[in-house]
């Protein structure tokens, strides 16, 4: 009766164990994609994020050695989830189709949706009233077409009224 006792407690355990290593995952895979969005927007050259990945990449390998040497092995999935995170992290910055992100943004079809919108022409303007007017300073946006109607459209409106 013992045994089957200590199996049920140890199965228990090992589920609130997984639960915590998920929930460190996670935490970690948001950590590190912030920490290196907000380093690699200074990233300029494709050298330059080459060079980043690799460090971070080392780094949290470094990182993963200490945690398995000091035998909290719940913890690695927090530096699995950092070294992950950070390579997304980067590559959200760095926004240029690169390595083995070339296929996920041809499948998304991402790049040709930001250099269509970067080269058109009203798109600028867009963006600067949109601030303005967040900050107060200019008209409320136009979210629909008021435009007058014409003549035909006019007489449309004032049949379908009446009848």
């Amino acid at each position: 009766m013992g045994d089957s006792l200590q199996q049920a407690a140890g199965s228990n355990i090992s589920f609130g164990v997984a639960i915590v290593a998920l929930v460190l995952f996670v935490f970690g895979t948001v950590l590190g994609e912030h920490l290196a969005e907000s380093y690699g927007y200074k990233l300029v050259t494709r050298r330059d994020y080459l060079l980043a990945n690799i460090a971070w990449f080392v780094a949290g390998i470094a990182l993963s050695g200490i945690v398995w040497a000091t035998g909290w092995t719940t913890l690695a999935a927090f530096t699995f989830g950092m070294i992950a995170g950070g390579m997304a992290g980067f590559k959200i910055a760095f926004g240029e189709s690169i390595g083995p992100w070339k296929f996920v943004d041809k499948f998304f079809n991402t790049n040709k949706r930001h250099v269509a919108a970067a080269q058109d022409a009203h798109a600028d303007a867009r963006r600067k009233a949109r601030r303005e007017w967040k900050e107060g300073k200019g008209p409320e946006p136009e979210l629909m077409s008021v435009q007058q109607p014409t003549h035909s459209n006019a007489h449309d409106a004032q049949t379908s009224k009446k009848g």
